[in-house]
């Protein structure tokens, strides 16, 4: 869902709009939600010029900008000369020159305007939620052409009795301001690009620690979230983030927060650091949604709100890509190598089979108007990911992503990742972003199987990539023999020694460590041991009833292997299919 980098780097005008000359440092918030029939929003805003500067931009707010001061002199606004549509340019009453600190007070005070859909903030009487600043709704500052992190804070004034969570999700303090109004004050722990806040009415939610792990709360309403479901988020959430700690680092927060937000929010859920504001959708009607979401979104309080890519076009594979794969990762760790090898698969056939009309780019394009852009960022980026770590080795590429965190915001790029993995490994995975991240599609393997009396000599052919190919030996008894085979483009042999105990089955990737069609010489043949046998009929049997889902994110342990009749189901057409080719 969403990232920080998915607005400042995001947006098209703004790649090809030339950089501010201020260097954002501190941004302080106040927002005023106590005032019926009113909110007003305060910023102070600390730059400092870096050339000589008469004005800056940010993005078109969603309350109306009634005053702007500069170093105490009034200042002015107006829209953007080329973006109107899109920025509104803060104007100095003087010149700046380099190294300059500059005092921007710029107040806002009227009635929001959120837009009628698919919203990034809401106000009404009994809930407000302001998040990332997208023109038309902003509630806040940040710089529209690049990634520039700043400190800070948020205060929400709210009559007493609301719950509220803003920033980090850092309280400082609650202050009584008088019987019927109170302040709630919350601290940045770490530089930022894009927070949020959020205030409800206390009789209208409730809330939910994690009795164990990593600090959760969730703030959910009374009358939509299913109970359970909310239960199983907190759940999820305070065991992955222990894990995810672990594989990259910890952060400076002291607990995360699960914030229920309206149905018409723009996301399935959006990440800030330390919380998760997530779509009431998911707590009210697709339950497939919670573990996979909560492990992604937490994901996101590393990659996205830690560290983000230099590039604009690298931005959803450094956030979104990097978030899959690191939830996958880490649901794998705690509950077992198949829930991993699930979220794999379904990554995969989701993107070979349900892009629309077979649209395709390149994972590094960036495309958000792509009508694959889903499918590939989100769906094949994270088992891109997942090719290398088996390519590099999983401990090696684990440690070169720590490390990667530490390059922070607007640290992040592939040419630096191809150098880091060179530099701790000594290989070169550069032929591998070319084949995966830069050029569209998948391999498809076609695989033969010659059995002699000692030995298994399979072939393999698929024209374009360099793949390392976990290839699993299945004994009678149940036992495996583990190899890795290395294909370069088009025709390859090797010879395996036989098992003992007798073949029953060649088993070619099957943790799914990359997107990929294997196809038997025979497709009848489903345990590729070169013969069409009672085996394969068991094998065919054993995934009978699985299919190719048609929802996102939804496993419905579909292996296109198996479907003999392919009709991205496995059914009684693929059973009579092996009965007929049985001798």
């Amino acid at each position: 869902m969403f990232t920080a980098a998915s607005l400042t780097l995001g947006l098209g005008w703004a790649s090809t709009a030339r950089a501010q000359s201020v260097d954002f440092i501190r941004q302080e918030v106040f927002v005023d939600l106590a005032t019926p029939g009113m909110t007003t929003v305060d910023l102070e805003l600390e730059l400092v010029a870096t050339g000589s500067v008469t004005k800056f931009s940010t993005a078109n707010p969603a309350i109306p900008i009634t005053s702007v001061l500069v170093n105490g002199a009034p200042g002015t606004f107006a829209p953007h000369p080329t973006y109107p549509e899109y920025l509104t340019e803060i104007r100095f009453p003087g010149t700046f020159a380099a190294g300059d600190t500059i005092a921007v007070s710029i107040q806002m005070s009227g009635v929001p305007s959120c837009g009628a859909s698919a919203l990034s903030c809401s106000s009404t009487p009994d809930e407000t939620l302001f998040t990332f600043p997208s023109p038309g709704s902003a509630w806040y500052h940040v710089d529209p052409f690049k990634v520039d992190p700043f400190i800070g804070s948020v205060e929400l004034r709210v009559p007493v009795g609301y719950v509220a969570v803003a920033g980090h999700g850092k309280l400082r303090e609650i202050i009584t301001e008088s019987p019927e109004v109170e302040r709630h004050a919350f601290d940045f722990v770490a530089p930022t690009e894009v927070f949020g806040g959020y205030a409800a009415k206390g009789t209208n939610v409730a809330t939910m620690e994690s009795q164990g792990g990593f600090p959760t709360k969730a703030i959910y309403p009374l009358e939509e979230a299913k109970v359970e479901e909310v239960t199983r988020a907190v759940d999820v959430a305070s065991r992955v983030i222990p894990v995810l700690t672990e594989h990259y680092g910890p952060l400076a927060i002291e607990g995360a927060n699960l914030v229920t937000v309206p149905k018409n929010f723009a996301f399935g859920a959006m990440s800030t650091l330390g919380v998760v504001y997530v779509n009431e959708v998911v707590f009210t009607t697709e339950t497939y949604l919670v573990e996979q979401g909560m492990a992604h979104e937490t994901s996101h309080f590393w990659w996205g709100n830690t560290a983000t890519a230099e590039l604009a076009n690298e931005g959803p594979f450094f956030g979104e890509s990097m978030a899959e794969y690191s939830g996958w990762r880490a649901l794998g760790e705690l509950d077992g190598v198949a829930k991993r090898t699930a979220g794999m698969r379904m990554n995969a056939v989701w993107y070979m089979y349900r892009r629309p009309n077979d649209a395709d780019m390149d994972v590094l394009t960036g495309d958000q108007s792509n009508p694959a852009f889903v499918h590939v960022v989100y769906h094949k980026g994270p088992l891109v990911l997942r090719t290398l770590e088996e390519y590099v080795g999983s401990e090696a590429f684990g440690a070169v992503l720590k490390d990667s965190i530490n390059l922070g915001l607007g640290g992040l790029s592939v040419d630096r990742l191809v150098e880091d993995v060179a530099a701790a490994t000594g290989i070169d995975i550069n032929p591998l972003v070319e084949e995966w991240l830069r050029a569209q599609g998948f391999p498809r393997i076609a695989v033969t199987a010659r059995v002699g009396d000692e030995s298994i000599e399979l072939s393999f052919d698929q024209p374009s990539y360099t793949l390392r190919v976990p290839v699993d030996l299945v004994d009678v008894r149940g036992g495996r023999t583990q190899h890795i085979v290395d294909l370069e483009p088009g025709a390859s042999t090797v010879s395996l020694p036989l098992p003992a105990a007798g073949l029953a089955a060649v088993e070619i990737d099957p943790l799914w460590t990359m997107v990929r069609e294997i196809a038997s010489e025979r497709a009848e043949d489903v345990t590729l041991d070169g013969v069409v046998d009672g085996a394969d009929l068991i094998e065919v049997a054993l995934r009978h009833g699985t299919s190719l889902p048609s929802k996102r994110r939804v496993d419905g342990s579909y292996d296109p292997l198996f479907d003999v009749e392919p009709d991205r189901k496995v059914d009684d057409a693929d059973l009579a299919r092996v009965i007929s080719a049985a001798p």
